[in-house]
């Protein structure tokens, strides 16, 4: 087995951030692998303050701003100029409507595509053994859908990693809307017209039942390239990564085991997948109602929830992990975190009825399944009574099931990521 590769890896927001580091980890200080680590563009990398501090204090190693390395003072100009363009307010009229948006979005393709250059030179410089590692979901975003262009031009090989879990079981969580014009012209003018082609990364390394989930989804559009899409498991949320970076990693001492309150953490999720944000809003002031309750409510990490809805003095101010640190229950919807609270072993609530889509949690004896608000804050005083609902053999089990894809140890799972990355070809 060789492991004369050059990886190079693009991270751009927290999720992806949060899915790499510990493969990064792994195979940095385990496999002693030669990686480049590269932030691409202003979408939130930035802020995982934690995450980079692990990458330079750890895995002693630098997150080399890509832009800055890569585009001259001009490219950088234009593209935040067509950026600001293309977020101009709309016209009322729909047929003005789309002719702008037509003109914009095209203007700030024409931008891309010069800027693109910069990607390209970028990619013919790379040595003849790299793989290039990015998150899925990108494929069509600026200056990902360029790696990918290049990087299948060059024959360099350019892999997805983990951006995230699909929990859900329904294939549907997004609710379309009516069309207005049959799919084939909608492709045709996204294609040809707005320039929305489809590429794809050559290789998908996700989580265990992706294929036949997410990947067939509505999420995922026309994708039908699932014999790309290898499903090994997920890293970031196995115990042994939390204890060594949730918990062991710089975790603050958030829980405050003398107070006598309920600590309940509220994970507010993305409203796109159909929920009912007045029903939420509801279990908020009810709970807020309850003595005995304490209520944080945990905003989504790219600000896509409704977190405008509730007074600022509930919304965390911690991190995700710190409010689990701290949580005696977590009501949860619509996010994979509820891994993490399994593990950690946080009573999880699921308000089923705030939304119609079916998750991957359900009915398995792991969480509490609410079907009413009254039911849920019920629940939550009797705390008790909820926590002996709750098998931990079950849990494990499925832990094991979903998280190490069923691998006898870390080591095994991790090993997998590693074989898959420096073995892939095109």
């Amino acid at each position: 087995m060789s492991i004369n590769k050059n990886i190079v890896v693009f991270i751009k927001s927290h999720n992806d951030f949060d899915h790499i580091l510990p493969i990064l980890d792994y195979l940095i200080n385990v496999k002693l692998l030669n990686v480049t680590i590269y932030g691409v563009t202003s979408q939130g990398y930035e802020k995982c303050e934690k995450h980079i501090l692990y990458v330079t204090e750890v895995l002693k190693t630098d997150i080399i701003p890509f832009e800055q390395i890569h585009y001259n003072y001009f490219s950088r100009y234009i593209l935040i100029l067509a950026d600001l363009m293309y977020k101009k307010p709309k016209c009322k009229l729909h047929l003005l409507n789309l002719f702008f948006a037509f003109l914009l979005s095209n203007f700030r393709r024409l931008i891309q595509e010069i800027v693109s250059i910069h990607v390209r030179k970028f990619i013919i410089n790379l040595p003849k053994n790299t793989i290039l590692l990015a998150d899925f979901s990108t494929e069509n975003h600026f200056p990902y859908k360029y790696f990918i262009k290049y990087s299948n031009k060059f024959n360099i090989p350019i892999v997805a990693y983990l951006h995230g879990y699909y929990i859900f079981d329904n294939l549907n969580p997004i609710k379309s809307k009516k069309q207005r014009v049959p799919s084939k012209v909608s492709y045709f003018i996204n294609k040809y017209l707005f320039g929305k082609c489809a590429r794809y990364y050559d290789g998908y390394l996700v989580g265990t039942y992706q294929k036949d989930k997410y990947f067939k989804s509505n999420l995922y559009g026309t994708f039908t390239k699932h014999s790309r899409v290898i499903e090994i498991g997920v890293p970031r949320f196995t115990r042994e990564w939390i204890s060594k970076f949730s918990v062991g990693y710089g975790l603050s001492s958030y829980k405050k085991r003398h107070k006598k309150s309920i600590k309940v953490a509220l994970f507010v999720s993305n409203i796109k997948f159909g929920v009912n944000t007045e029903l939420v809003n509801k279990i908020v002031n009810k709970l807020v109602a309850v003595n005995g309750v304490d209520l944080k409510i945990v905003p989504h990490t790219r600000g896509i929830g409704h977190e405008s809805d509730f007074n600022a003095s509930l919304v965390a101010k911690k991190s995700s992990s710190e409010i689990i640190e701290w949580a005696d229950i977590g009501i949860v919807y619509g996010t994979s975190m509820i891994f993490e609270m399994l593990v950690r072993r946080v009573t999880v609530v699921i308000p089923k009825f705030i939304d119609s889509n079916t998750t991957i949690f359900e009915g398995k004896n792991i969480c509490i399944e609410s079907n009413s608000v009254e039911d849920l804050v019920e629940f939550i005083c009797d705390i008790k009574s909820v926590e002996n609902k709750i098998n931990n053999i079950d849990v494990d089990n499925f832990i094991n099931e979903y998280v190490y894809a069923n691998c006898k140890t870390y080591e095994d799972l991790m090993d997998k990521f590693y074989y898959n990355i420096i073995n892939f070809k095109k």
